[in-house]
């Protein structure tokens, strides 16, 4: 079977070069689903956004120390009222004027991140540019310490260069700079959720794939996450637009052919972020033109919908780019759409007015008359509460601790009388930390539990968890025990049968 080119052509570019960069279990007669929902990352000191899609994440430009996403708070409030869920963010060591940028510049752009309340994708010095592993070892060591001024222990993706198969790095010398300097910024903050992210290609198509696999037989540690890129034509070739229209199938055939040599390598598959999307990889293509307009704003929703419908989902995908960049940008200036930009905002389903979606009838209980609705802690100090600072759905959810002795767990015994075995329930679960591990359970009359398959939680996103009540002689409450450690867990938009 043939395999369509969808990447860019090898001499053309969308910008100037990246300076300086380089199953649950299930017990019993009891079934459990989870898939991953919209995520609400929290940066700290700041309210998330609810109910984004971790589909519509962003790049920033970056290009010099003026950039708006960066720096124009106008620009910030449009992008965190359109819940923007990652900022992917190029830590250069110069601009493109050959400027070198400065620690205080790199802190605005990730305070910007932080700002629009999005996690950060952020790209670390890779191999290449003459850079030896002890180079990128220094200059990756000084960037987190950066990283983790701003964010703390908090989540955060780090990709290993940018696009080494463009000829700064052969997949073998990629990994190998890998194991070389990896192991040592994962020792800098053990307690933070840095999430260490690879090979972030250019393309996945055909045998180009085949980068990701000799990467993954060599490298040690394995990456977190998986990277790469996806453009789908090149808008100045004859026919461009069947070709780009016609190419957005091919995303699933990529993310199918990664996945069987990510299994047939390691013997298991990874999360993985298409960490740069668009139509043409060069900002001259005629798509971005004026003559272009309608098509571009159709392909836009088109390759929206193509993202939501891969199997499996990414765990972020961010288009290319947010602004500073023309029509090749999804803003011009501090909040001017471009077409793009009406297409993108369109597909959020807010109108860009960063409105939270109501309550659906099917809720069951959402918290948003402020208190707990019967729901309380069954052990391990859990506390629950009401907040507002971050929602599935509405303007309110329950948060509760963890216990770093054990397990905690909250629960309701209160309007259940509908429910008997068999009956599906369903949580929204938001973990604010990597590791969480929850369970719902149910117990009978005479406080006796019975668990369910546990599910290992995502950090800084909704995780939809759809179990069926396992065969009990009675019910008297349902619930979600949750472990190990500390932090957070926050539920909302509870359902289950009710008379």
């Amino acid at each position: 079977m043939s395999v369509f080119r969808t990447g860019r052509s090898p001499g053309r570019r969308r910008r100037s070069a990246l300076a300086g960069l380089a199953s649950a279990a299930v017990l019993g007669a009891s079934a459990l689903l989870a898939v991953l929902a919209p995520s609400g990352t929290a940066a700290p000191g700041t309210a998330a956004a609810t109910a984004s899609d971790p589909l519509l994440g962003v790049n920033m430009s970056f290009f010099d120390g003026a950039d708006h996403l960066a720096t124009d708070s106008a620009t910030q409030t449009l992008f965190r009222g359109w819940g923007t869920p990652m900022v992917r963010v190029p830590l250069r060591s110069a601009f493109d004027d050959g400027t070198a940028v400065t620690d205080a510049q790199l802190l605005t752009a990730l305070r910007g991140v932080q700002a629009v309340g999005a996690a950060p994708v952020l790209i670390l010095h890779g191999p290449g540019g003459g850079r030896t592993d002890a180079d990128i070892t220094t200059s990756d060591s000084h960037l987190l310490d950066l990283v983790h001024q701003v964010f703390g222990n908090s989540t955060a993706y780090l990709e290993f260069g940018n696009e080494p198969d463009l000829g700064s790095a052969t997949a073998e010398a990629y990994a190998a700079s890998w194991s070389a300097v990896i192991p040592t910024l994962k020792s800098l903050y053990p307690s933070a959720d840095y999430q260490f992210v690879g090979p972030d290609t250019s393309r996945v198509d055909g045998t180009y794939a085949d980068y990701i696999g000799t990467f993954l037989a060599n490298a040690s540690p394995a990456p977190d996450l998986l990277s790469w890129h996806e453009y789908v034509c090149d808008t100045t070739a004859s026919g461009w637009q069947s070709t780009c229209t016609s190419h957005l199938a091919n995303w699933q055939t990529h993310v199918t052919n990664v996945e069987n040599i990510v299994s047939a390598t390691i013997g298991r598959t990874l999360d993985y972020l298409i960490s740069e999307w668009n139509i043409d990889a060069d900002s001259a293509g005629q798509a971005y033109t004026s003559a272009n307009t309608a098509y571009l704003s159709t392909w836009t929703t088109q390759a929206i919908a193509t993202l939501r419908a891969l199997s499996p989902a990414p765990a972020g995908a961010m288009i290319y780019t947010a602004t500073d960049h023309g029509d090749f940008a999804l803003v011009k200036g501090s909040t001017t759409l471009t077409t793009q930009g009406t297409a993108f905002q369109a597909a959020i389903g807010t109108g860009g007015g960063g409105t939270t979606p109501p309550p659906s009838s099917g809720v069951t209980v959402g918290f948003e008359d402020g208190t707990t609705q019967n729901w309380s802690g069954y052990y391990g100090n859990a506390n629950p509460a009401v907040t507002t600072d971050l929602a599935y759905e509405g303007t309110h959810a329950l948060r509760f601790t963890l216990n770093s002795g054990g397990h905690t767990a909250v629960g309701t015994g209160t309007n259940l009388s509908a429910v008997q075995p068999g009956s599906t329930i369903t949580y929204h679960v938001y973990a604010a930390q990597s590791g969480t591990t929850v369970t719902p359970f149910v117990r009978d009359k005479n406080y006796s539990p019975t668990s369910v398959g546990p599910v290992a939680l995502p950090a800084g996103r909704w995780t939809t968890v759809t179990w069926t009540v396992p065969s009990v002689a009675s019910i008297g409450a349902i619930g979600l025990d949750a472990s190990p450690g500390t932090g957070t867990v926050t539920l909302d938009a509870l359902t289950w049968p009710t008379p």
